[in-house]
């Protein structure tokens, strides 16, 4: 049960933040069949391998293609006004291979997109993991030269070697010039974790809660409108100086909501009535949004369902990625889902790959 008092509040902080380090210790934080040096080995295994089919082949080609000469590596065929196929292979060093197979576009000059996949057959780089299995890889070049990639790849993958296990892999890779930085989890180990801002349980805990407060301030000033919306004349522009313009049947969002502790939440979107309540789409921009000891940004979706207002209930889900600092640092990613009555909150969903109620 959660209460908006602030005593109960900090209470109930302080609990999250209590059972998610628990939890933390008792499970370690990781998958029990990996830990976090074999990921960092899976992962390095896999991404040197991506980094040179994209560079040394897929990117060569496209240079090549750019001057009007023939691919260098012959792995791209096509032009990019009518597309590109993507059919070639590479051997490592210490054995095994890489086939490339796939389709690519162009949206302008030196821009360019690929669908791809890689499959693995027993391919051993220099740590002694061998790699057997297929990847999706999600390829966008913003600029030939220097580079500038971005490469999502996902899978799973039957490890051998230095490392034993089944393994699923899902990683992005960015390359800017010479330099490259991967950032993702094998098997849910978070891998480069100082490098990538990867966000610990505590922290975790404490954005939960933070986005919980902004989501009662949202639900107080919603519920304030709608319930003065609902008793206005149809017709009737909404609340004056509020966040919905429109009449109680449908109405559009917009306008700004400031924390107590600084910082403010924009919002935009449309509602419409439906059987027995509302429905809300919105776009929820934070802007060094504090509570809990946390400062947020970020932009996050959400979807506010009100079912009644006396009694309340109503579910509010929160999507979307946001920075903390503060108490709590470091990116997160935001999949959460609030049910919320009279007599308290429910929470269910994650904050930065950690769970929370359900």
């Amino acid at each position: 049960m959660r209460s908006n008092s602030q005593t109960l509040n900090q209470l109930y902080i302080a609990a999250s933040v209590l059972l998610a380090g628990l939890v933390a210790a008792a499970c370690g934080g990781e998958d029990p069949q990996i830990n976090s040096q074999s990921a960092a080995l899976v992962e390095k295994a896999a991404s040197d391998a991506v980094i040179k089919a994209t560079k040394k082949h897929v990117m060569a080609d496209l240079a090549s293609l750019a001057q009007g000469a023939s691919a260098a590596s012959s792995w791209l065929k096509g032009t990019p006004a009518a597309g590109f196929s993507v059919d070639g292979a590479m051997a490592a060093a210490s054995g095994g291979s890489l086939k490339i197979s796939g389709a690519g576009t162009s949206s302008a000059a030196s821009k360019f997109g690929f669908s791809l996949d890689a499959r693995f057959d027993k391919w051993q780089d220099a740590s002694g993991v061998v790699l057997d299995g297929t990847l999706k890889l999600s390829v966008k070049i913003t600029a030939l030269s220097p580079p500038r990639v971005t490469v999502g790849y996902r899978g799973a993958l039957a490890v051998s070697g230095a490392v034993e296990g089944e393994v699923d892999v899902d990683l992005s890779l960015d390359i800017t010039g010479d330099a490259s930085q991967v950032c993702g989890n094998v098997s849910g180990v978070d891998v480069n974790v100082k490098a990538c801002g990867v966000m610990d349980a505590g922290s975790a805990a404490r954005v939960e809660a933070a986005l919980a407060a902004a989501t009662s301030q949202l639900q107080g000033k919603l519920s304030a409108e709608l319930s003065a919306l609902s008793n206005q004349v149809p017709g009737v522009p909404g609340v004056p100086g509020g966040l919905l313009k429109g009449d109680a049947a449908k109405f559009d969002v917009d306008g700004v909501i400031s924390s107590t502790l600084g910082g403010t939440m924009k919002l935009s979107g449309k509602g419409v009535k439906e059987a027995g309540g509302y429905t809300i789409t919105l776009t929820a921009t934070l802007n060094k949004y504090s509570s809990a000891q946390v400062a947020l940004d970020g932009e996050l979706k959400v979807t506010y369902q009100l079912k009644s207002l006396m009694p309340l209930s109503l579910k509010v889900q929160v999507k979307g990625a946001v920075q903390a600092s503060g108490a709590a640092t470091g990116k997160a990613n935001i999949d959460l889902s609030f049910d919320v009555s009279d007599s308290d909150t429910r929470v269910c969903g994650k904050v930065a790959g950690h769970d929370f109620g359900c």
